[in-house]
């Protein structure tokens, strides 16, 4: 799988050098992530795409306080997310739209041809469990999996409590999991997924 660009590095670079070809690819590497999180709050395509180029825009424009910031990725959608409502006016919207997470890889245990091909029947299920989740479950499902940020951060940006995040991360894996056909055990305190074995 191709590795994502170092961001910590674009990051220094742009606050430090003003490096313009650093901050084109970090645009390139958030603008898609950012406008689909603004789609799902505003519905509408090109108010998405103008939220997530102006959040963007931020970090060129306020470059200086770029080693202020530990989390660039939440730094940015709490501006995006503050955009948004200002847009819509009001604090909550709960039609979300749902997220395109085909680029989301899921590891599961793979040791020989007949695993391979369990993994690859898991990984289609699990795709279309997610699928499935209701849009506020799968937007914090993506945001905590995807772009890596914690539970405390991604109840910042959408307003809600970290306990909220735990119980919206507990639905999505408890169904992911159900419709996947998977079961959860532990080994030396580290979480496996492993697909389920059918009763005799």
């Amino acid at each position: 799988m191709r590795r994502g660009p170092n961001l910590r590095h674009l990051q220094h670079l742009i606050a430090t050098q003003g490096d313009k070809p650093a901050y084109k690819q970090l645009f390139m590497h958030f603008f898609p992530r950012i406008r689909n999180f603004v789609l799902q709050m505003t519905g509408s395509n090109e108010t998405a795409e103008e939220l997530a180029a102006d959040a963007l825009l931020q970090v060129w424009l306020r470059r200086e306080e770029l080693p202020e910031i530990d989390n660039l990725s939440a730094w940015l959608y709490a501006i995006a997310r503050n955009a948004a409502l200002n847009v819509l006016n009001k604090p909550q919207r709960t039609n979300l739209f749902f997220l395109d997470l085909t680029d989301t890889v899921y590891r599961l245990q793979v040791r020989d041809p007949e695993q391979e091909l369990i993994y690859k029947e898991s990984l289609n299920r699990i795709n279309e469990a997610i699928a499935a989740l209701p849009p506020r479950c799968k937007m914090i499902f993506r945001l905590v999996r995807e772009d890596g940020l914690s539970y405390k951060e991604v109840a910042g940006i959408l307003n809600i409590s970290v306990n909220t995040i735990d119980a919206q991360m507990a639905i999505a894996v408890k169904r992911i999991m159900k419709k996947a056909g998977l079961a959860k055990t532990r080994s030396g305190g580290i979480t496996r997924i492993i697909p389920l074995r059918k009763k005799s």
